[in-house]
């Protein structure tokens, strides 16, 4: 894994969240998958589980106005051969492109028959 991997893998995963269909999102997971947020964590074990979850946190996302948003990788580790931790800034503006929210992520990827999967997503208690 290089850089330019990781770079490409989130030029897919974010363009892929913006997408209305969850289907090829659904393929930058392993599983299962954890992902914690405001003191929580969430196990999916599956893509009908994650589904559910994305559907949902997009909707928000429209209700809340937040229709671009877009990212940095602000730092990468590699934590073993196929192992790495990748902090991502994430930006979201509303759709006069203001921006509503300003926040880091951690995401530990694997790297499986050559592609990049997330098999755990840490987020900040982030502020709308």
């Amino acid at each position: 894994m290089i850089n330019e991997t990781i770079k490409s893998f989130f030029d897919k995963y974010s363009s892929e969240f913006k997408s209305e269909s969850n289907e090829t999102l659904l393929k930058c997971f392993d599983f299962p998958v954890m992902i914690c947020h405001a003191g929580k964590s969430s196990v999916f074990t599956d893509s009908k589980q994650l589904n559910t979850g994305l559907t949902a946190l997009k909707k928000i996302y429209r209700s809340m106005d937040l229709e671009e948003y877009s990212y940095k990788i602000a730092n990468f580790s590699r934590l073993a051969e196929a192992h790495c931790l990748v902090g991502v800034e994430w930006t979201f503006k509303d759709s006069k492109g203001h921006v509503k929210s300003h926040f880091l992520s951690h995401y530990n990827l694997i790297e499986r028959n050559n592609h990049l999967h997330i098999q755990m997503v840490v987020n900040p208690d982030e502020k709308f």
